[in-house]
């Protein structure tokens, strides 16, 4: 008799992993390499860097924060702007917001930099 609850206590722990494992994973807005960031408040540069490892981990944090989309709202005025430039010389500019929060591609992301 036991051995019948140790199968469905198994069975319904199998069944919870496989559905946490097939939550929605979030698709990156940024997945190029850069070799520089650029991040201007009111048209001046407040931080910069070459730095590939430091670059990433933004990336990372822009990729992976939690965001909405703003197709039903009106974003606020930008406070600056943040510029990732690749070996191609090619920009992807994001809007700065105020709380270091970030837009793009039709998202709010809250990523809470602070520069």
């Amino acid at each position: 008799m036991n051995h019948y609850y140790i199968k469905g206590f198994i069975l319904v722990i199998s069944i919870l992993l496989l559905a946490g494992c097939n939550a929605p994973l979030k698709t990156a807005l940024i997945s190029e390499n850069y070799h520089l960031l650029r991040v201007y408040k009111e048209d001046a540069i407040v931080y910069e860097t070459k730095d590939s490892d430091e670059i990433k981990k933004i990336i990372h944090k822009i990729n992976t924060s939690r965001r909405d989309t703003t197709e039903t709202w009106e974003l606020p005025e930008p406070i600056g702007k943040m510029i990732f430039i690749n070996d191609k010389e090619e920009e992807v500019v994001l809007s700065l917001f105020e709380g270091g929060h970030v837009a793009f591609r039709g998202f709010y992301v809250y990523s809470g930099f602070n520069f």
